[in-house]
């Protein structure tokens, strides 16, 4: 039996779902076929009924559509035997089921029409060394000690001193209580009148000692002992001292006495900032710019592996941070919080993206954090104490040891008088005799030292910066690759290269012919 057969040219990826319009298969070659024997309806081979057929036959027709059938073909050869033409095809199961697979909807691995950027691209690798390297700056100077060195210093000074009792409270008695620690702020040119006026002017804080003169005073009294420490902070454009003020300036209190106005120095001078509340805090920005790829491949060329960012931030040093926090974000901002009285500095980072960017507003929630570290940044200084050598002598020692001669003396007496008198007629403790260096040494005074010292070299200049360092992806093939996607989507509403996982359909037709639709789609084809 024979049936009809349209044989015409149209030219197709193997792996397309594109199909030819009826007016394109009605335009070719209609002719008589019969099924040559042991063959098959996917692979078949058809014998036409034309014993002479046009030469051309075999170079202008390569595709057929057999309406009986309600199938395409590819067809693969042209044979002849014994005057008769013969044709080998295979169905094109795409085309033939064309409008089955675009109706269905499929998990899309990658797309040529529709993608997400944000998704790692593997299938193309990225070039060995960073093409470029970027610096970024903070919006400001956090620290810099390369300028004056008389303003630039923030000090704060604890000291122990006398409280003075409430005159409007009734239940207190009027007069000073006991010692409380007092934290002052004053730059390091405050610092130094300070201390000059502890040493070389002592007499006006003093001089209502009558029991003793000045000069005895001078030898005895030693007003570092009521400073417990001083730490030395950076710039005072950061560290502004008029942010702690409770009353304006004041009196500094050491011991029982505090300072007050001279003739030879300024009044202000002799007065400080009383820090009440020793925490300050202080921010800064930095701006990124973008990868040089992203407006085309998205917006992962910011994060790793494509991007690195190395923030470099005194006294922290240098701070690797997790590109993968940094895809969206058009900078960072750093939130700094430093504890006067001890001089530890916390910092926190955080990613500051398009709607963020207005308020820049800090965020203090623990996702949001990319970068938080404690160090000290405050340098405390070393204070020279002088004490008294209480090492060795007590009391009985100080009493006793008047003159090692004497006692060397009076010990050889005794030793002769028991020699004469064959016993033991006196006997001298021989502890209480000591020589003179001993008493000596418990009147003269020693220095000893407070305080730990420390560097402040890393923020010499400090303005805290990140370098970029950004690899590059090699040329992409979208046509033929498509981008990733990983979505369901209805394959009608896209184009294209299209690659699905796991592909599912049902198709009027044989399971052969459903499971190599599913075999296309899970290697890619192209929907035409």
């Amino acid at each position: 039996m024979s049936f009809d057969a349209y044989f015409f040219n149209f030219q197709k990826k193997s792996n397309s779902t594109k199909a030819p319009i009826q007016t394109q298969w009605e335009s070719g070659l209609d002719a008589k076929v019969v099924l040559l024997d042991m063959t098959s309806i996917l692979t078949p081979t058809f014998k036409l009924e034309l014993s002479t057929p046009p030469m051309a036959i075999t170079t202008k027709y390569n595709y057929c559509y057999v309406p009986d059938f309600n199938r395409f073909y590819f067809i693969d050869e042209w044979r002849t035997y014994q005057g008769l033409w013969y044709c080998d095809c295979k169905c094109d199961v795409l085309a033939s089921y064309r409008s089955t697979i675009l109706a269905s909807t499929q998990y899309v691995k990658r797309s040529a029409s529709e993608w997400d950027l944000s998704i790692l691209d593997s299938i193309y690798p990225a070039k060995a060394i960073p093409s470029i390297s970027t610096k970024y700056e903070s919006n400001e100077t956090i620290y810099n000690f390369a300028d004056s060195y008389s303003t630039d210093y923030v000090v704060v000074i604890n000291t122990m001193g006398a409280v003075d009792v409430d005159p409007s409270d009734a239940t207190t008695i009027l007069k000073k209580v006991e010692a409380g620690g007092n934290y002052y702020v004053t730059t390091m040119k405050g610092l130094s009148v300070f201390l000059d006026f502890l040493t070389k002017d002592f007499r006006e804080y003093y001089a209502g000692t009558t029991e003793l003169s000045a000069d005895t005073a001078e030898m005895i009294y030693n007003p570092f002992e009521y400073i417990k420490s001083i730490k030395v902070f950076p710039n005072t454009s950061i560290f502004d001292p008029s942010q702690h003020p409770s009353q304006g300036l004041v009196p500094i209190k050491f011991g029982f006495w505090e300072t007050n106005a001279s003739d030879a120095y300024s009044p202000a001078q002799h007065y400080c900032y009383r820090l009440m509340n020793p925490i300050y805090s202080y921010s800064f920005y930095i701006p990124l710019g973008d990868h040089p790829q992203k407006a085309t491949r998205g917006a992962k060329m910011n994060g790793a592996p494509y991007s690195s960012y190395v923030l470099h931030y005194e006294p922290y040093g240098s701070v690797e941070l997790d590109a993968s926090t940094l895809c969206n974000a058009l900078g960072v901002k750093v939130e700094a919080t430093i504890d006067l009285t001890t001089g530890a500095c916390k910092s926190l980072m955080k990613p500051v993206t398009l709607a963020e960017q207005a308020s820049m507003g800090f965020s203090s929630i623990p996702n949001n954090i990319i970068w938080g570290a404690i160090t000290q940044i405050g340098v405390e200084a070393t204070i020279l104490n002088i004490v008294q050598n209480l090492e060795k002598p007590s009391l009985d020692t100080i009493f006793k040891g008047a003159s090692a001669v004497g006692n060397k003396l009076a010990s050889s007496a005794m030793e002769t008088i028991n020699s004469i008198a064959g016993k033991e007629l006196f006997t001298v403790p021989q502890n209480l005799l000591v020589d003179p260096i001993d008493a000596i040494s418990t009147l003269v005074s020693k220095s000893t030292f407070k305080g730990g010292g420390g560097t402040n070299l890393t923020m010499y200049y400090a303005k805290p910066y990140i370098n970029a360092f950004y690899t590059s992806l090699v040329d992409e093939n979208i046509v033929d690759y498509g981008r990733p996607l990983y979505s369901r989507r209805l394959l009608s509403g896209l184009s294209g290269f299209c690659l699905c996982d796991s592909a599912e359909l049902t198709i009027d037709g044989l399971d052969v012919e459903l499971r190599a639709i599913c075999s296309y789609l899970n290697n890619g084809v192209f929907i035409e």
